[in-house]
């Protein structure tokens, strides 16, 4: 008989062929066959099939899963990127304790030099040892030798943790250092996150000796896996806004309360020699006193002042004033004469000394209402001050000479330029979280903007050998497609760049040319450098292909 049912085998696949007399499936006799065109469901003029339109269990059993997988990713980015802007709001920044943390990051210092030594030698002996892409562990990173898991990279972290803290130790010339270094840990913390708990999907390599369902599986777990990096920069997007958000009116709450508006910096007096903070109280109690300001009971040698007006354990140290000098002319129409004691103005202070050591040696001395500088020849040595109790307008010859510099000093003492600086960086520290969650929420949803096209830029020969042969116009559609797609992204890249490099030099030239000692104009550039590392980094994690598209594209350059 010719003829040849189909039937389903009891122990093989479904569908395959038997032989006319029963045994072996035709299938095993014969060797691989073609599946028939009926079955293929293709076109004459077949569209390219991208891994977003593949479809299936896999792709289907991901889509059921989606509310949980990104569920998941919302909470922990949440929380996590939460804590971290509690924890930096607390440490720096006038709502916590920052001015305290500032403080005993400044005292100490000296600990840069052990951290900075600590970080350079370890970083040193994990290059020497190839720890990073060992030659000996082909396939593996990040290992000292097979099966080391937690000695190179326990080693890595400590280098991280020393390198951190030594950038916390450059308060001292910095205050804005510290604030700017725990934003940066933000990007890194949703990194480790995703690291954690993103899905892996295995890829085998397509290659020409695969079967039909193999390159179809590689194209379905493509689209899986960027169905879940599409998921976690939703959930990063939403997760930095939602906190940039809550940031903002916790902040715009504590700044609506009474003596806490940024103009009380610049309005704020000095009592008795020094200044308290705006998140003090005026007057608080402890421990059974009444106290104004700032205080030295409870030991230390900095004063301090109660964040409330019963002390509940939170305070600040206050600012040593200082004294304030105003240069007054001394022309040939209107001289001056300086007495001190009813004598003429001497050389207080040893010859060499400098304007500023003049006028700290006028704020020593009770009496001293007049700092007298003298610059000399401009030869060295030949500089000298005196101080005066009072100076009075003359045309006598004994008045002083026009080239000598009068300063008249302030009956009243004020914060330095620094500690204005330093007291404007606390001020804004919350605000400044809260620009910069929005900033990552905006690098995140370019990330999800761009997901379409990012999908087209991945390698598509498994598609095109899964095609009929002679399906070229499908293939060159995709590849042209995938080419649009390099494009798009790279252009968008570039563009953020030269944006980043444009902003920072304007920043650059503006605060040397106006705020050239400005800690605040310093803090502001920092920022905008870490912002720029950010986005390399997102770049080079995120948008991994477009990168390498583009290094190749620059190594062909004449």
């Amino acid at each position: 008989s010719n003829r040849e049912p189909r039937s389903r085998a009891r122990h093989g696949r479904p569908g395959a062929l038997r032989s006319p007399r029963g045994g072996a499936p035709r299938a095993a006799l014969e060797g691989p066959q073609r599946p028939p065109r009926a079955h293929t469901a293709m076109a004459a003029e077949p569209t390219p099939v991208t891994p977003t339109a593949i479809s299936g269990p896999a792709a289907d059993d991901a889509d059921a899963s989606r509310g949980v997988h990104i569920k998941r990713y919302l909470a922990c980015l949440f929380f996590s990127s939460l804590g971290l802007n509690a924890l930096t709001i607390g440490l720096w920044s006038s709502m916590g304790m920052g001015q305290v943390a500032l403080d005993a990051l400044q005292s100490h210092d000296w600990m840069w030099y052990p951290c900075t030594a600590a970080w350079c030698s370890i970083l040193a002996l994990l290059l020497a040892l190839d720890f990073f892409r060992p030659p000996h562990l082909p396939g593996e990173y990040m290992r000292l030798w097979a099966g080391d898991v937690f000695v190179g990279r326990g080693l890595l972290v400590v280098c991280g943790v020393c390198f951190w803290g030594s950038l916390l130790f450059m308060a001292g010339e910095y205050p804005g250092v510290p604030l700017v270094t725990t934003i940066m840990l933000g990007p890194v913390l949703m990194a480790l996150i995703r690291w954690r708990l993103g899905k892996r999907f295995v890829q085998d390599e397509p290659s020409l000796t695969t079967g039909f369902n193999k390159k179809l599986q590689v194209l379905r777990d493509l689209a899986r896996m960027e169905a879940d990096a599409t998921r976690f920069y939703c959930a990063a997007a939403v997760a930095f806004f939602v906190t940039g958000v809550v940031s903002l009116m916790v902040w715009l709450a504590w700044v609506s309360s009474e003596g806490r508006d940024w103009s009380e910096l610049s309005t704020h007096k000095c009592v008795d020699g020094w200044w308290a903070p705006l998140e003090c109280q005026p007057t608080f109690s402890y421990q059974g006193a009444v106290y104004s300001y700032c205080t030295s009971t409870g030991g230390g040698e900095t004063p301090w002042c109660s964040h409330s007006e019963v002390f509940s354990g939170g305070w600040s140290n206050c600012f040593a004033c200082e004294d304030v000098y105003a240069a007054i002319e001394n022309s040939e129409s209107s001289r001056w004469s300086c007495m001190r004691g009813g004598a003429q103005a001497v050389a207080d202070s040893e010859p060499g000394s400098s304007q500023d050591q003049c006028t700290t040696l006028c704020s020593t001395a009770a009496d001293c209402r007049f700092a007298i500088y003298d610059p000399g020849d401009g030869g060295a040595g030949t500089s000298r001050c005196g101080i005066a109790s009072g100076c009075s307008s003359s045309t006598s010859d004994a008045a002083l000479p026009t080239s000598i510099k009068l300063y008249s000093r302030s009956q009243e003492a004020a914060l330095s330029a620094r500690d204005q600086d330093e007291l404007y960086i606390l001020w804004f520290a919350p605000l400044v979280m809260v620009i910069s969650n929005l900033v990552f929420a905006t690098f995140a949803t370019a990330r999800v903007v761009f997901h379409k096209s990012y999908t087209l830029t991945a390698d598509f020969e498994a598609e095109s050998l899964i095609r009929m042969e002679g399906s070229r116009s499908a293939k060159e559609r995709a590849e042209r497609q995938q080419r649009a797609a390099f494009r798009q992204i790279a252009i968008f890249v570039k563009l953020c760049v030269c944006a980043f490099i444009f902003t920072i030099t304007l920043f650059w030239i503006f605060g040397q040319l106006l705020y050239a000692d400005s800690q605040v104009a310093q803090t502001v550039l920092g920022l905008m450098g870490a912002f720029f590392l950010v986005f390399v980094g997102f770049v080079a994690l995120s948008l991994r292909r477009v990168v390498l598209h583009m290094w190749e594209w620059a190594a062909h350059l004449p």
